[in-house]
C-alpha cells in the first residue's frame, strides 16, 4: 500500500508501473490509499520495481520509484 495526496489542487491522474509494465490498482481518495495487488500479471519472482506517477489538478507531476 502507497499514500497518494495532493492537499491543494487534488489528484487528477495517476499511472502505475510495476517491472515496466501498466499494473491495475485501487486507489481510495478519502484515504489517500493506492493499493497494489501481487497478484498482477507484471510481478515476477524475485525483485521487482514498482514506478507511480502522480499528475494534479494544475499540472504538477511526482514520481516514486521503488524496489520490492
Amino acid at each position: 500500500n502507497f499514500s497518494v495526496a495532493d492537499g491543494l489542487s487534488g489528484v487528477d491522474k495517476i499511472e502505475v508501473l510495476v517491472n515496466g509494465e501498466w499494473t491495475l490498482y485501487e486507489y481510495d481518495a478519502k484515504y489517500s490509499a493506492l493499493r497494489i495487488y501481487r497478484d498482477e500479471p507484471a510481478f515476477v519472482s524475485g525483485e521487482d520495481k514498482i514506478e507511480i506517477k502522480v499528475v494534479d489538478v494544475v499540472g504538477n507531476v511526482a514520481t516514486c520509484s521503488v524496489n520490492i
